[in-house]
């Protein structure tokens, strides 16, 4: 996706929306680059588009705009590691989105504040946020949404011992994710899934798809936010304490060399679809 070239056109829609004095295209443009900002990673943008999204929507009593706004600045402070604020605005906009009974924007919040609780350590709290969003996405058949909340069960599932049902969970993500051809979610599942290898003792195999999976990741720039971030440093980290540095490095290298089928048939038990 361009994103500058998305960024550009929608600056210059901005500037024709405020010249007109439509100033609910304004906030919806507002919003829109506030998404865009995100995307690109830079944050204080994105913050002050969503701020006079904000601020111009509740002028204008327009209820879901200013929710969408309020959820999305909640991403905003999460991404740049304010959890208070995060956990506040995210909170907020959940209970908006139920009284105004907008699934995507509560399952959106419900994935965002596990997403918040994981990254504080609370996994069970966070269990519970995403089995509620899995639920409502299966509700909605969003085939998009659903491979990412199976993969953060996925961690929930590990960190509470629950090996299989974590492998189980990654695996079923997976495959979603390689029907869709999405290459930065299959990169997360096969991260997930290395996780689970390394934890079990398994540390080469888990080296050899941390590794696939980085380069995954890297050949179409998806970076990792806050929550997978972590998780990403705990397998790391991990990995380099189960082998020896030549050891590492050679099934990093090895990892890196592989194509997504071949990454994809090293998965223990791989499903004969993939």
């Amino acid at each position: 996706k361009d994103h500058a070239v998305a960024r550009s056109l929608c600056e210059q829609g901005l500037a024709l929306f405020r010249e007109l004095g439509d100033q609910f295209a304004v906030a919806d443009t507002l919003h829109s680059l506030g998404h865009i900002t995100i995307n690109q990673g830079d944050l204080e943008a994105a913050q002050s588009y969503l701020e006079e999204s904000l601020w111009i929507t509740q002028e204008l009593g327009n209820k879901i705009g200013f929710v969408e706004a309020l959820g999305d600045l909640g991403l905003v402070a999460y991404l740049q590691g304010d959890y208070p604020t995060a956990q506040s605005r995210l909170e907020d906009s959940l209970v908006r989105f139920r009284e105004a009974n907008l699934l995507p924007g509560t399952v959106s919040a419900l994935n965002r504040l596990g997403d918040l609780a994981r990254c504080q350590g609370d996994y069970e709290k966070a269990d519970g946020l995403y089995a509620e969003g899995l639920s409502l996405y299966r509700e909605m058949g969003d085939l998009d949404e659903i491979p990412s909340m199976l993969h953060n069960l996925g961690y929930t599932a590990l960190q509470r011992g629950d090996h299989a049902q974590a492998m189980a969970l990654f695996k079923e993500a997976l495959s979603i994710q390689y029907t869709m051809g999405n290459r930065a979610g299959i990169a997360e599942c096969l991260m997930g899934i290395a996780s689970v290898l390394s934890t079990q003792g398994k540390a080469e195999a888990g080296a050899r798809l941390l590794g696939a999976a980085e380069a995954m990741r890297e050949s179409v720039g998806a970076s990792l936010w806050p929550a997978n971030r972590m998780e990403y440093d705990r397998i790391l980290t991990r990995l380099k304490s189960s082998l020896e540095e030549a050891a590492f490095a050679a099934a990093w290298s090895a990892g890196q060399a592989l194509t997504t089928e071949q990454a994809i048939a090293e998965v223990p038990g791989a499903s004969t679809k993939l």
